[in-house]
């Protein structure tokens, strides 16, 4: 899936409150699943019924994919691919999978 919308503020139970002008709905679980590339230590993913991705160690995130759950779960589990850190999976609690490869 292509990156897609922008945002300053994203998921809340990461210390940073959610710009709820630009942020869909988020669903969560009581800690995020979170993720820090292993080619890139400064490029971090964060899962919620979402995925979101910095490129600076955090501060600034962006949304890069849409709801992976249907609307019936939340991100259980994020990997980032040994060979390419720009191919990410996403498993869900309610038994989802998806790769999602950024440009």
């Amino acid at each position: 899936m292509p990156l897609s919308s922008s945002c300053r503020r994203a998921p809340t139970a990461a210390g940073i409150t959610a710009d709820t002008a630009s942020t869909p709905a988020i669903a969560s679980l009581f800690t995020h699943p979170k993720i820090i590339d292993p080619i890139n230590p400064l490029r971090l993913y964060i899962g919620t019924n979402r995925l979101y991705q910095t490129l600076i160690g955090g501060g600034v995130w962006t949304l890069v994919s849409d709801d992976l759950t249907d609307s019936r779960g939340v991100i259980t589990t994020i990997a980032v691919s040994p060979v390419s850190n720009k191919v990410v999976w996403t498993g869900s609690s309610n038994a989802k999978v998806f790769v999602t490869q950024s440009e």
